[in-house]
């Protein structure tokens, strides 16, 4: 019988514990978080996710100005390398802030509507079932395609929405948000300050925007953490100081931090990425910007000796109509796959007809067509021109986003002169660099430049004069459309974005 009475009054002082309850007492510690959220899941972070994941403040803290205890907020930039892991990590941050705010919105983003579908999604979706699996449902619902949206237990939703539909969020009130790759896109800070300013939803628990990137310079948000850091860093009192620096956390991981990935991941990105492309888009170093794009280039280097074209060689023709200011390049392709740009044709305000008789002319010299031949897309007759005149040809259009886009093409151009092991894949011919012609292709690649906005800061947008940039154009548009499509292995840039 005291047995009995025993058991009963162990029952009795046994308190159950509500999901509600307990995502509140999680909240407040989050390396607590971190270990319930491993232990219901399958989510194994490495050593330096886990450094990330518990980073940040977590305590009310006192607003003079308003007179009572607001929820802290935390900004988070978690830069790493191609395959680092940092969207796996981001992931499971999101999820974490949608336990530790019952009741809060919560918001998804990413630069493109495929991105945001087949990348961050899923890790949304796997983490709700495997939570629910473990009795810890979050989602009341399913996911509402056309919305975009989901509605939570204990009140609250989450969002998906690409970086182009930002500004329709004016009026929307978030808890966290997770902007991912935010550095692909050319108005990232414009884009990460108006997300910042939603971060106020009342009742929230703790607020926190946070975002993953690849590095491309010190510029947008990337400088905007590192000038927060600086100031913060010039903070007298240490406790201020520290929670200061903890407001602004960031983190930097190369690639080579991750064990999981395949053994040949990192060889296939050294044989096609240069030199300067591997510091940045897999050891996620933060270069300061050139202001010239090519910066890579050097007579000693890249020009050589090409007299006499050789019988049998195959050769393609790059060709950038301009406005009056039209540039044509013939580029051979070696038996070693290097391509070698020995003969141009730049002259300023010539008429189209006599334009093409000399390419013609020229051609004809070397007693056989172009394998290939590049076009401006934008100028369809001269498409129908190289159609037309050059039968056996493969005229090629630059159609796809990825094909068109400048940034991808200057990289391209950028792999091929200053590969990271090899020697430089594309050369020029040594007769090029003393020609009289002001538009030469070897003065485009000496002056090609990025335009500098009203602040003297050098942007990521080149500069289009008339003179250095339609051989640059004709280059790169080689580049994408030939070479790339002839490497013996395929790896698509974070540019495509």
């Amino acid at each position: 019988m005291s047995d009995r009475r025993s058991a009963r009054r162990a029952a009795a002082s046994i308190k159950m514990r509500g999901w509600r309850e307990l995502r509140e007492e999680l909240s407040k510690d989050r390396r607590l978080l971190l270990q319930f959220f491993c232990s219901v899941t399958t989510y194994k972070p490495m050593p330096h996710m886990m450094q990330a994941h518990v980073a940040g403040l977590s305590l009310p803290e006192w607003d003079a100005g308003k007179g009572r205890w607001t929820s802290p907020k935390t900004q988070k930039l978690h830069l790493g390398g191609i395959g680092a892991g940092k969207t796996a990590w981001a992931g499971a941050e999101f999820v974490m802030g949608v336990i530790a705010n019952p009741g809060g919105w919560h918001m998804l983003s990413g630069p493109t509507h495929d991105q945001v579908s087949n990348v961050n999604l899923p890790h949304w979706h796997r983490y709700v079932e495997e939570l629910e699996q473990a009795g810890y449902p979050l989602a009341s619902g399913k996911w509402h395609k056309a919305a975009k949206e989901q509605t939570l237990v204990c009140g609250g939703k989450v969002f998906a929405r690409t970086y182009a539909k930002i500004a329709n969020l004016l009026g929307f009130e978030f808890s966290t948000a997770w902007m991912d790759e935010i550095e692909t896109v050319p108005r990232s800070l414009e884009i990460w300050d108006t997300v910042d300013g939603r971060i106020r939803r009342p009742g929230s628990r703790w607020r926190q925007i946070f975002g993953t990137t690849t590095p491309n310079g010190l510029r947008g948000v990337v400088a905007k953490f590192h000038e927060a850091r600086i100031k913060a860093h010039g903070i007298e009192d240490e406790v201020e100081r520290r929670k200061e620096l903890m407001r602004w956390g960031w983190w930097r991981n190369t690639a080579l931090d991750n064990p999981h990935l395949p053994a040949n991941y990192l060889d296939g990105l050294k044989v096609h990425y240069s030199a300067r492309r591997w510091r940045q888009e897999v050891l996620a170093e933060i270069l300061r910007p050139e202001s010239i794009i090519w910066a890579e280039f050097e007579d000693a280097r890249h020009l050589v000796e090409f007299n006499r074209f050789p019988n049998g060689m195959e050769y393609d023709l790059a060709y950038d109509a301009g406005d009056q200011y039209p540039h044509v390049l013939w580029i051979a392709r070696d038996a070693q796959g290097r391509c070698i740009v020995f003969d141009e044709l730049c002259p300023d305000n010539i008429p189209m007809g006599k334009l093409h008789e000399e390419v013609v002319m020229r051609c004809q010299r070397l007693k056989r067509e172009p394998s290939h031949i590049v076009c401006d897309r934008a100028v369809k007759r001269e498409i129908q021109w190289a159609l037309e005149q050059f039968p056996k040809s493969q005229v090629h259009r630059m159609n796809s986003r990825l094909e068109q886009s400048v940034a991808e093409g200057i990289e391209l151009v950028r792999d091929m002169l200053d590969p990271v092991d090899r020697a430089p894949q594309l050369l020029f011919a040594r007769h090029l660099g003393k020609t009289e012609e002001r538009r030469g292709i070897v003065s485009c690649m000496q002056n090609y430049r990025y335009k500098q906005d009203m602040f003297g800061v050098i942007t990521n947008i080149p500069h289009k004069d008339n003179v250095f940039d339609h051989g640059a154009d004709a280059l790169r548009m080689h580049q994408v459309m030939v070479h790339s499509r002839h490497s013996t292995a395929y790896t698509l840039s974070r540019k495509h974005l």
